[in-house]
């Protein structure tokens, strides 16, 4: 019996078709050369190829301009001298409810990596870039975030993005490495912008709800954290509604971190904004004397020195002007003259 012959176009086993792709390898080989490049990329910006990153030295000793405070005869604040609206608080000055807002809104696990959090990073490819789900936020740390407040952003046409993340990524863990845990907290809340020109938690704080960050309660923290996502978008005085949605947003947050429980963030919800606002406008009553005492002590720091010789700067070396002036007498004579306008405006008029 003749033996049967195989089909000649049956292809032996484990044999690719011919033209057929190998997905496969193609797709090592793609990941091989994006990771050749990531880390290609990396070393060039490790080794200053687009901009020097700044030092340990650098980082261990900034330094932010402070406004100065211009204070009645009785230490109340009645006016500000300064280029950005900043008073530099101390860790002992930050509330505990304030820390836990900023730490479960901005980067829950801030106390346990070292400035820079992968876990983050997957989150953000996949649930933002890959999901397109806005709500995933974003990967950079309070750490990356102090850089970009600090040092801000430059541009290198379409490597922006990934030199500038590196560039963050890269300062966070040197800057994680000179400082402890409650110093870099401090340094965020001092340095972080809340618009309206105000730069810091302190001039936040009084601006918004009239009193110090000590004393801030745990509804005004969630607010003023709430607008670090956008500080004009929910600006309590601009836009109360999108602010106090926002504010219950931190809540749940800190819902989820552990800090509040389900019964605390029902009865906080409740509760509304009460803002004490003492920005630009609230000042002006003194805003006449303010300049006066401005060109006075001018005059007086020509003739002082600080201890390393240099001059000060009376818009940003935080200086207190205690000066003569009675505040309630000045709200008083204010209103008088107000009441007297009212009557004799008419009368002027006709």
């Amino acid at each position: 019996m003749a033996a049967k012959r195989r089909p000649a176009n049956r292809k032996k086993k484990g044999t690719a078709s011919p033209g057929k792709v190998p997905w496969l390898k193609f797709a090592l080989l793609f990941c091989g050369l994006c990771l050749l490049a990531f880390f290609a990329l990396m070393q060039a910006v490790r080794s200053g190829v687009f901009g020097a990153l700044p030092s340990e030295e650098e980082l261990s000793s900034i330094q932010h301009e402070q406004a100065t405070l211009v204070l009645d005869r009785d230490g109340a604040l009645i006016g500000k001298i300064f280029a950005e609206d900043r008073t530099n608080v101390r860790y002992t000055d930050l509330p505990r409810h304030l820390v836990q807002a900023l730490v479960a809104t901005e980067d829950a696990r801030f106390f346990s990596h070292q400035g820079v959090d992968g876990r983050s990073y997957v989150r953000v490819f996949f649930r933002t870039l890959l999901g397109r789900d806005k709500s995933g936020g974003g990967g950079s740390t309070i750490s990356q975030q102090i850089i970009k407040n600090l040092y801000g952003r430059d541009r290198h046409g379409l490597l922006t993005v990934p030199v500038n993340k590196m560039k963050e990524a890269l300062v966070a863990q040197r800057l994680e490495r000179m400082l402890k845990k409650e110093d870099v907290l401090v340094l965020y809340f001092n340095s972080v912008p809340f618009g309206e020109n105000t730069y810091g938690i302190e001039a936040a704080a009084q601006r918004f709800f009239g009193k110090p960050t000590k004393r801030l309660r745990i509804e005004e923290c969630a607010v003023l954290v709430g607008m670090l996502k956008a500080n004009t978008t929910y600006n309590p005085r601009l836009h109360p509604e999108a602010s106090k949605g926002r504010r219950d947003q931190v809540f749940e947050q800190m819902r989820r971190n552990g800090d509040l429980t389900a019964t605390q963030v029902d009865s906080l919800r409740k509760l509304p904004l009460n803002l004490n606002y003492t920005g630009g406008d609230a000042l002006d009553l003194y805003g006449y004397f303010v300049k006066h005492v401005q060109a006075e002590a001018r005059t007086i720091l020509k003739d002082l020195g600080k201890k390393n010789g240099r001059p000060y700067d009376i818009e940003k070396d935080g200086l207190r002007i205690t000066t003569t002036l009675d505040a309630e007498l000045q709200r008083m004579a204010h209103i008088a003259a107000h009441q007297h306008l009212a009557v004799m405006q008419p009368k002027l008029n006709a």
